[in-house]
């Protein structure tokens, strides 16, 4: 039987996501990468956690979806639906399963056990998040060293991650980056917000929760002299203290909006028109939203940690795709937006650098095909 014979029956189970359809950095990559894995002719199967898939139909664009029932609570909604999901996959026909973030990884053996090949997707390390007291986070720490042990290929979306991994196993560690859709500009009209304008605001996009900065930009901005506002969009029911915070610590200055989460087509109109976007975050795998403002042409301006330097790291003959400032010191970060709202020319020519990296680079048919080359090999096709 030739090998695209055998592709054609090759079964992908994925666990480890809320839903394709929800918003999120591991559910836009599985988003992206089953839809164009199913055309490649692979029988793809996403287990969801039942309270975030709407989506009712046993298959969307050739991707089949199964709902998993979990226990709703912060500590135990992963490890149940991830073990139902597991057991699912398991009793069925699915030949590799592929788990991702490193919390489903306690139970990777378990398909290890029924003959299956796994595959683990590292997208951060996760018990570095603030939000996790100290028994989570050495579960995390466990479940990092199960994805050592058990997983028959390691994937990871930035280098730095593949240099921490590599450190740790003699296995062979594979770079995929995440990526991005190409963009085209799309005006602010429709956003309902009109205290916005084109180039009248620096973004904040993401979730408000500590390890994403969210408290220094708004320290820094505070000090800013401008007449732009600081649009922060994003949702605080991961960490709502935090978010509380955060409102506490914008108050007296009225330059300062937050909207809230927005999605599809408000948030693409967000970006596009944004002066300057800032990613302020101490602990990143691959920011999709960073990639995302490049792709629309808005300069980036980043903390100065390793997996945010290398998404903005300048190529051979081409101006750098991004600014950085000191992880966590708001005073460095206020000298930096004032200096890239002071010259429009340079701000505008270090987006337009972006968005070339971001066409060049970070592409979800590249990644796709990343993907197929490790099923293909693990198949043994």
């Amino acid at each position: 039987m030739d090998g695209e014979a055998v592709v054609q029956r090759l079964k992908i189970g994925i666990i480890g996501l809320r839903s394709p359809a929800a918003s999120g950095g591991i559910e836009s990559m599985v988003r992206q990468t089953t839809l164009r894995l199913a055309r490649l002719g692979f029988d793809v199967k996403v287990f969801c956690r039942a309270r975030y898939n709407r989506r009712r139909g046993p298959r969307v664009e050739g991707v089949r979806l199964v709902n998993v029932p979990s226990i709703n609570t912060k500590h135990l909604e992963t490890i149940s639906y991830t073990f139902l999901g597991l057991a699912l996959a398991c009793l069925g026909r699915r030949r590799i399963v592929h788990l991702h973030a490193l919390g489903p990884c306690l139970l990777a053996f378990m398909p290890r056990l029924f003959g299956k090949k796994v595959v683990v997707t590292v997208h951060g390390l996760d018990w570095k998040r603030d939000k996790w007291g100290f028994v989570a986070r050495f579960a995390l720490r466990v479940a990092e060293r199960c994805a050592i042990l058990f997983a028959n290929r390691i994937v990871v979306v930035s280098k730095t991650l593949k240099r921490y991994f590599e450190a740790r196993t003699r296995k062979e560690v594979v770079y995929i980056p995440n990526a991005v859709e190409p963009a085209e500009y799309l005006p602010l009209d429709g956003v309902g917000m009109r205290e916005l304008e084109r180039d009248g605001y620096v973004l904040f996009l993401g979730r408000l929760v500590p390890e994403k900065g969210a408290h220094v930009l708004i320290d820094a901005f505070k000090r800013v002299r401008t007449d732009k506002r600081l649009a922060i969009v994003g949702d605080a029911r991961h960490d709502r203290k935090y978010g509380e915070s955060l409102v506490n610590r914008a108050q007296g200055c009225d330059r300062i909006v937050f909207l809230g989460e927005m999605f599809d087509d408000q948030k693409e109109r967000l970006i596009a028109n944004a002066y300057l976007f800032v990613l302020p975050s101490f602990i990143e795998g691959m920011s999709i939203v960073l990639l995302e403002a490049m792709a629309h042409g808005v300069c980036p301006l980043v903390s100065d940690i390793e997996e945010n330097l290398e998404v903005i790291a300048s190529d051979s003959g081409e101006p750098c795709a991004g600014v950085s400032f000191r992880s966590g010191d708001a005073e460095s970060l206020r000298a930096s937006i004032e200096s890239l709202l002071s010259d429009p020319g340079k701000t505008r020519e270090i987006g337009a650098a972006a968005r070339r990296k971001a066409t060049r680079e970070f592409n979800w048919d590249a990644v796709s095909d990343r993907y197929a080359e490790v099923y293909r090999d693990l198949a043994g096709v």
